[in-house]
């Protein structure tokens, strides 16, 4: 629809304009908003799984030097102060990340220098768990 105003000047007339934006705006804040929603709540982060793909990574790095004890999972360990360890011969060589496989049923720990791609000691294991019972 074309109207002319005063001076005989054509005016356009695009109320419809006016909608489509006012539309297209709402219609944007709702599905930014919703995915703003849904991104928080169901996007935390999961450690079980990244720990997971962390320990198979650090076995198959380690069976690639060594073999490894097979039909059980080690229990892994990280070197954070090696001056506490000291004392124990078997951490003599261990520095700050440091990993340690321990093997309860093949008796068996590794220390493990992931930084060089090296074992740095293997040594016998035994659990001495005295239990208590009131």
């Amino acid at each position: 629809m074309i109207k002319t105003g005063r001076l005989g000047k054509m005016k356009k007339s695009i109320p419809w304009f006016y909608i489509a934006i006012g539309v297209l705006s709402v219609t944007t804040l709702f599905f930014a908003g919703t995915t703003f929603f849904y991104y928080e709540r169901y996007a935390q982060p999961m450690p079980a799984v990244g720990a997971a793909l962390g320990v198979d990574r650090l076995l198959t790095d380690v069976a690639k030097i060594i073999a490894l004890p097979t039909g059980e999972k080690p229990t892994i360990a990280t070197v954070a102060d090696p001056e506490k360890l000291k004392a124990q011969p078997f951490f003599a060589k261990a520095q700050i990340g440091d990993k340690v496989l321990i093997y309860p049923q093949a008796h068996q720990a590794i220390l493990y220098r992931p930084t060089e791609n090296k074992i740095v000691e293997i040594g016998p294991f035994s659990a001495d768990v005295t239990s208590t019972n009131p």
